[in-house]
């Protein structure tokens, strides 16, 4: 009794530190190639969408030194970078977007790196983050677009340092300007269609940006209910 009682415990534990083995994710670049244009979005060889600054362009920075991963480089301060998508930081190209079965199931969160090029500590800053979408059951060109965005508060990052910035795809959100209805959330069914993004007042020139994309993030709560039960039921086979 005692090894099956261990067994039922090592399954469950494998469910709660194993999981996240199969967590859904979706790279929208990496920028590892040195390409201006988004491997996500060319991936049925139709759409595309590159990335733009709204003043002087941006650059590529070799993270490591040795050329084995590559971060973007916003330029001038208060520039805007956008993955078009968002068309000239206001507009939205519903022509570039993301197919709607390239979407994968479980996808919960909107995810980047951000580094700290710079000799001193990075002080807490705030980043405006929009995300374009097109509402699958609205096909026309201005009826269906969707944009949300969301300010996050950076927090401060060591010289040298990085950090991951993970936002719930539910933060995005889209509302009626007249009746203050819920439209759209992004990752919600027919609002898949990814199009664009945006980060605004991003261009510091001790800061850079990598591996945007979707992933999931599992619910710690979730994850500590498994273990409390797989103990619980251990203690009790023992008595």
């Amino acid at each position: 009794m005692k090894r099956a009682v261990t067994g039922i415990l090592a399954v469950c534990l494998s469910v709660i530190w194993g999981g996240s083995a199969s967590a859904a994710y979706l790279l929208i670049d990496d920028f590892n190639d040195m390409d201006a244009m988004s491997p996500l979005l060319m991936a049925d060889g139709l759409t595309y969408a590159t990335w733009q600054t709204n003043a002087s362009g941006f650059t590529f920075y070799d993270v490591a030194g040795d050329g084995s991963n590559y971060a973007i480089h916003a330029g001038a301060s208060y520039n805007e970078l956008g993955l078009l998508g968002v068309d000239s930081f206001n507009s939205y190209q519903t022509s570039k977007r993301l197919a709607e079965a390239d979407w994968p199931a479980g996808v919960t969160h909107f995810e980047f790196l951000v580094y700290n090029l710079g000799t001193a500590a990075l002080t807490a800053r705030n980043l405006a983050v929009t995300l374009a979408w097109q509402d699958s059951l609205l096909p026309a060109l201005s009826a269906g677009k969707r944009k949300a965005t969301v300010t996050v508060a950076l927090p401060e990052i060591a010289a040298g340092g990085s950090t991951l910035v993970q936002i719930p795809l539910e933060s995005f959100a889209v509302y009626s300007s007249t009746t203050g209805d819920l439209i759209g959330i992004l990752g919600t069914p027919n609002n898949v269609m990814f199009g664009g993004i945006t980060l605004a007042n991003c261009g510091w020139t001790d800061v850079c940006y990598d591996d945007f994309a979707f992933t999931t993030v599992p619910e710690p709560t979730t994850m500590g209910l498994l273990g409390l039960g797989a103990f619980g039921l251990f203690f009790r086979r023992k008595k």
